[in-house]
């Protein structure tokens, strides 16, 4: 579900292969940013953060890399 969320921004800017890469990346963000979430004490019942607000961020950061 997170790699859907950070793949979303840049669907129909990116090859294929550059959408497996944002997934792959955008997952292993929102995995880590579960940690974080922890450590700072933000209280997010439905982790909706984690994966729409840490992975959007991702997905369209690395627009600007993957852009065809």
């Amino acid at each position: 579900m997170a790699g859907l969320a950070t793949i979303t921004p840049a669907a129909g800017y990116v090859k294929p292969w550059a959408a497996l890469m944002i997934g792959a990346i955008g997952a292993s963000v929102c995995y880590f940013a579960k940690g974080l979430q922890g450590s700072l004490k933000i209280d997010d019942a439905l982790e909706v953060f984690r994966a729409h607000g840490a992975g959007g961020i991702t997905g369209s950061l690395l627009i600007g890399i993957f852009a065809a």
